[in-house]
Order: structure tokens, then C-alpha cells, then sequence
């Protein structure tokens, strides 16, 4: 099976519904989206587990690593 999966987010958009926890995210704690404006994924493999079920492995580059 073959699939192309890339996508990005931008950190600072984390809305989890609380404010707080929010801008814990956002902080150098996690994020750091005041330094790192994205977040990416990249797929490499898909899998078919079961039935309608995958599994998706690839790179995630987060605060640039």
C-alpha cells in the first residue's frame, strides 16, 4: 500500500479548551511556539492492521529536532 501523508501545525493554535493548560503547552516547557512555528509529521509507512484499521509510522519534527 502506498500513501503520502505530510502535514504541519502551528503550535501557537493549541486550544485544548482550557487557557492555562494552553499556554502551559505554548511555553518552553513543550512547544515553545513563541521560537518554533511548526510542528511537522511525515509519513513513511502505512500499515493495514485489520478490517478499516491502519497503522502510521514517519517523522515528527518538533522544536526543530
Amino acid at each position: 500500500m502506498s500513501a503520502e501523508i505530510d502535514f504541519w501545525l502551528n503550535p501557537a493554535s493549541v486550544n485544548t479548551g482550557d487557557a492555562r493548560r494552553d499556554e502551559h503547552l505554548k511555553s518552553v516547557d513543550f512547544f515553545d511556539a513563541e521560537h518554533f512555528k511548526e510542528i511537522n509529521f511525515t509519513a513513511n509507512t502505512l500499515e493495514k492492521v485489520s478490517g478499516n484499521k491502519y497503522e502510521m509510522y514517519g517523522d515528527l519534527t518538533m522544536k526543530g529536532n
